[in-house]
């Protein structure tokens, strides 16, 4: 945890440029507000790091603490109560929280994204989420899976969506689809309109809760409906920063997280552990040495150049610049490269372990399972290399929705 919290880059001339368009910005939405409850918050994340993965969700007690500090809101417009952090600021706290409990970090992370959706709807709409509750959380699947039919005032919306990290403690759930066979739409229902089928027994990232739902049949206004393309309804310069590559960027600083926990992890267990049929230490062998310094390399090399690539994104969105389809590309490709780098700092660090990797018990077992169910995501797989590469030669991104 220390190291995943003092390694972090420096964003706080960041803060300051979004601070002069926004006066009313709280003290615990900048970067060292923000951090600071982060560092307060993970020991009662570590110490329930086995209850999350056995219940296969957050505790209740895990999930009221993170909700109470604002953790779920990093990404919520300030209208509505939420953080409305730079996307900096975000992406260091998933990473600190991964370097902990990789299943924790990763709901944050799904609801955070989700918390954004307020911004591209209608005023009306965006205070009916809140209404009820002003702490409300959302999950959901932006992958079009379902149907919606066109009907006065709305939608009839029906499917099935996979992967709803988080939807057990969500009052509000997003389900995508095409309506009337065509243009992609996405509907934001209420929990109590959801069925949530527990699909969810997996090898990594048990503790995130990301079962399927159902809609049958259930009619959504229109206003409480959008697209990733639709102009935000909140002015402010997050909600300008490219969707998908800020989710693509959010799931690499979870992996990171992933990998500074597992080299920490070896850095304790190298003082104290004597290999078999040796009689010093781990951390007293040239191999362990070497290939500890060649993870550490890695790591670092590829989260600098992520957090380069999104800060310089930030700062033309805070400039009121576009971040351009190219740059765009190489902030996608940053993440995936960061994701692959992440896995192989895990794949190095449980290799000098050894047969202590092997438990459950360690926290290597389990960034191991982690972090490469995390590259299965299809943001960051390896096919993403291909229509990167094709928006490098100047050819059509295809596949790459930017």
């Amino acid at each position: 945890m220390t190291a995943a919290l003092t390694e972090l880059t420096r964003t706080d001339d960041v803060d300051d440029v979004d601070d002069l368009a926004r006066p009313q910005h709280h003290p615990s939405s900048n970067r060292v507000g923000v951090l600071a409850t982060v560092r307060a918050l993970t020991p009662m994340v570590r110490a329930h790091a086995d209850a999350i993965e056995r219940g296969r969700r957050l505790p209740p007690a895990v999930f009221c603490e993170l909700l109470e500090a604002g953790m779920f809101h990093l990404l919520a417009p300030r209208r509505f109560g939420g953080r409305e952090v730079n996307v900096l600021t975000a992406l260091e706290a998933l990473e600190a929280f991964a370097a902990v409990d990789g299943s924790t970090a990763w709901v944050l992370m799904i609801n955070n994204n989700a918390g954004m959706i307020p911004a591209f709807l209608e005023e009306a709409a965006a205070a009916e989420i809140y209404a009820d509750d002003p702490t409300a959380v959302i999950a959901g699947a932006l992958v079009p899976s379902g149907i919606a039919c066109s009907v006065r005032g709305g939608y009839r919306v029906s499917g099935r969506w996979a992967f709803a990290s988080g939807v057990e403690h969500s009052a509000w759930v997003v389900a995508a689809g095409r309506v009337d066979g065509g243009d992609v739409r996405a509907f934001v229902v209420p929990a109590e309109d959801v069925t949530v089928v527990d699909t969810w027994s997996v090898s990594g990232l048990r503790g995130t809760g990301s079962h399927d739902f159902e809609v049958h049949d259930t009619f959504v206004p229109a206003r409480r409906s959008f697209w990733l393309t639709d102009r935000p309804a909140q002015p402010g310069a997050l909600y300008r920063f490219p969707i998908r590559s800020l989710g693509a960027a959010a799931i690499a600083a979870v992996t990171l997280g992933i990998g500074r926990g597992a080299l920490d992890a070896l850095t304790e267990l190298a003082g104290t552990k004597t290999p078999t049929m040796t009689s010093h230490a781990l951390r007293d062998r040239p191999y362990v040495q070497t290939e500890l310094a060649r993870a550490e390399a890695i790591l670092r090399s590829a989260r600098t150049w992520l957090f380069e690539s999104v800060r310089q994104a930030w700062m033309d969105v805070v400039a009121g610049r576009t971040v351009t389809p190219h740059d765009q590309a190489l902030l996608r490709l940053a993440a995936t490269y960061a994701v692959e780098r992440a896995a192989e700092t895990v794949d190095i660090a449980q290799r000098l372990a050894g047969g202590s990797a092997i438990f459950t018990r360690s926290p290597l077992e389990r960034a191991f399972r982690d972090v490469h169910t995390a590259t299965q995501h299809f943001s960051v797989q390896p096919t993403m290399y291909e229509p990167v590469g094709r928006a490098l030669l100047h050819l059509p991104p295809e596949g790459l929705a930017l």
